[in-house]
């Protein structure tokens, strides 16, 4: 195995000192150019008519989700009648670690969160609605259901 020589490596150390390092790794990268399989001529400079057309992808349209369905939107109309100021989904709740609740309608006139279900509730909405009313005593929580056409409204006791 040959061994360099002095001049081989002040000629070494100069490059190194002259080159960038983005450089020195475009020397090392080999290009393959490959024919055109329509013409087989050279590869299509881009603009080309004969070269694909390649878009980037988009991403799907989607509709942002609105913040109230049709029964908070319902409940809203009520409580927009009884008290000058109502908040929508005004404050998250911090239950446990990494367990959040987020009442439907706040009012701070009375220090007052509703929650707003339909005829059916699934059980981990009323554990953090209790579980709420039990960590933040100083508010008041209830409970509005739509049941059989008219609605029901619930003190959550402590």
């Amino acid at each position: 195995m040959p061994r360099w020589t002095q001049d081989d490596l002040e000629a070494y150390e100069q490059r190194m000192r002259n080159t960038t390092i983005v450089e020195r790794l475009a020397e090392r990268t080999i290009s393959v150019s490959v024919p055109c399989p329509v013409c087989l001529s050279a590869p299509h400079l881009p603009g080309c008519p004969k070269s694909p057309k390649i878009t980037p992808p988009t991403k799907p349209k989607t509709t942002p989700k609105p913040p109230l369905n049709k029964t908070e939107q319902r409940f809203l109309t009520i409580l927009q009648g009884r008290f000058p100021l109502v908040r929508s989904q005004a404050l998250r709740l911090l239950l446990a670690n990494r367990c959040t609740y987020l009442p439907d309608f706040f009012i701070p006139a009375t220090l007052t969160f509703y929650e707003v279900k339909g005829p059916f509730m699934r059980e981990d909405g009323w554990i953090k609605l209790k579980m709420a009313a039990t960590t933040y005593r100083e508010f008041k929580f209830v409970l509005a259901r739509w049941k059989n056409g008219m609605w029901t409204e619930t003190d959550i006791p402590i």
